[in-house]
């Protein structure tokens, strides 16, 4: 039997025009990358100069504050400008200002995560949908712990969740223009800008991370989150929409058996005798 011939490439991304924010380093880097070597044009954007990166990936780089308007607007009609159309956005910036008690609340810096986290993605959205045609995709970078918050971050897990509906919002309302709009929640990742961790240096965070884990003991990288965009950004994604995608080893699923074992301190087994599970006597 003779094997098929012209079989489409899979999650193919070749020559489409692909804005990527955030993209200086960590995650934003990775999925630049990923769609570059899939053949994808690049146009990074960063409030740090990208251009040393955006000429070793063929592309363009654009100083861009994602909360300011003009510049957000300029960078959308960049990629335009150069490559004649814009077919896909992440909104990969974002940052971890402030992490404390929510009874100290450092006002200057919740305002900046939501600022930077979710003013930045909305202006994403503003200026780039007018410039996509149908088809086009946007790809928003919320955090696990916009679904399921953990303490002391309050201003980061509360604009992940507004990302997170924000997303949601933007697929309805551009569903019918043919633009998809999905977010991914990533966790626990070893890349230098998950919420200022730096790889190798120790921090509670990469522990609680472990343990919350389903089924691998180690943290994720960025490649993973990386894969997932490069799916949404292909046509082969063409019906999904409106998702919140976890890329998080199923930590977001419920507490995991060894977080389980770690808080009581023993092994979580059941033994036979367990009174509990004796059945109730039937009344004669």
């Amino acid at each position: 039997m003779s094997e098929p011939t012209n079989l489409p490439t899979p999650f193919d991304v070749r020559d489409k025009v692909c804005v990527v924010t955030g993209s200086f380093h960590g995650l934003g880097s990775v999925i630049a990358r990923r769609l570059a070597t899939n053949g994808a044009h690049l146009v990074l954007g960063d409030v740090r100069d990208c251009t040393e990166l955006a000429t070793e990936l063929g592309g363009i780089a654009v100083r861009c504050d994602v909360t300011e308007a003009d510049q957000v607007e300029t960078l959308m009609q960049t990629a335009v400008d150069h490559y004649g159309r814009l077919d896909v956005l992440v909104n990969n910036a974002g940052v971890e200002s402030w992490e404390g008690p929510i009874t100290e609340l450092d006002v200057d810096g919740w305002r900046r995560d939501m600022d930077i986290n979710v003013l930045g993605v909305a202006l994403g959205i503003k200026y780039a949908a007018p410039r996509m045609a149908p088809g086009s995709t946007i790809i928003n970078i919320a955090s696990l712990f916009g679904l399921l918050p953990i303490p002391t971050l309050s201003s980061y897990n509360a604009s992940k969740a507004a990302v997170i509906h924000l997303t949601k919002t933007a697929a309805v309302e551009l569903g019918p223009v043919g633009i998809r709009v999905n977010a991914l929640c990533p966790t626990g990742l070893t890349h230098d800008s998950y919420l200022g961790r730096v790889e190798g240096v120790y921090d509670w965070l990469d522990d609680w991370l472990k343990l919350a884990h389903q089924h691998v003991s180690e943290l994720g990288h960025a490649d993973d989150c990386a894969a997932l965009v490069h799916y949404l950004a292909s046509d082969d994604a063409r019906f999904i929409n409106a998702q919140i995608i976890a890329v998080d080893d199923g930590a977001s699923a419920g507490t995991s058996l060894a977080a389980m074992e770690a808080a009581i301190g023993q092994k979580a087994e059941w033994t036979d005798d367990d009174p509990f599970l004796e059945a109730p006597p039937v009344d004669s």
